[in-house]
């Protein structure tokens, strides 16, 4: 399985076109390291912020593959968060992720970026799923009365009673909501989605 995880990173056509390597794989963390490539850099030479987070979320992701396994992909992320301590100037990085906790099919994680020197670009924080063989584009979705929905819903507490009852709610089931709605616009296909505060079930 590591060996199909380093492929999976250091063969991967995106980890490739960044320059990302996976360079240490254990029970309990991963490490990213990306050479400074001007193709990723701001005016200046300082790291786009968007790249330590590609790698980043690439190195949460692969510990996560080796932790649960083969069998419980494909997988998603399913909370991101991250914050921008100082610039990468020319520098060359390593993003660590650090296992917190585990479940069957969710691992919690912690994140540094750091330069060669030690100095702190990033941290963060993110839990990724194991989606246990399910199609990807089985997504949940939260429809309203008026038959508008969102494609995704987003949560912090995932690891809360609440949380799980979310994930693993059955079909129909009627929620009352409390959030705010966020536009996800990744890539070239922007979405809605509902980041949650708090829910509890209406039926």
């Amino acid at each position: 399985m590591s060996d199909d995880i380093y492929n999976w990173v250091n063969q991967s056509p995106y980890g490739q076109a960044l320059g990302m390597t996976l360079v240490a794989l254990s029970d309990d963390a991963a490490t990213i390291y990306l050479p400074f490539n001007e193709a990723n850099a701001n005016p200046g030479n300082a790291l786009h912020g968007g790249v330590a987070a590609s790698a980043s979320v690439t190195a949460a992701h692969a510990l996560t593959r080796h932790v649960l396994g083969p069998d419980t992909g494909p997988w998603h992320t399913m909370d991101f968060q991250i914050n921008y301590l100082a610039a990468a100037i020319g520098e060359d990085i390593s993003a660590t992720a650090h296992l917190l906790r585990r479940g069957r099919e969710i691992c919690f994680m912690a994140l540094n970026v750091r330069t060669d020197d030690g100095k702190a670009i990033a941290q963060c924080s993110i839990a990724v799923r194991g989606r246990q063989g399910k199609k990807l584009n089985e997504t949940p979705l939260a429809a309203g009365d008026d038959g508008k929905s969102f494609k995704g819903i987003a949560f912090r507490a995932a690891e809360s009673d609440m949380g799980q009852a979310l994930l693993h709610g059955s079909r129909g089931r009627r929620l009352w909501l409390a959030g705010r709605v966020k536009i996800d616009d990744w890539g070239n296909r922007p979405q809605a989605e509902l980041h949650l505060e708090d829910a509890a079930w209406a039926d």
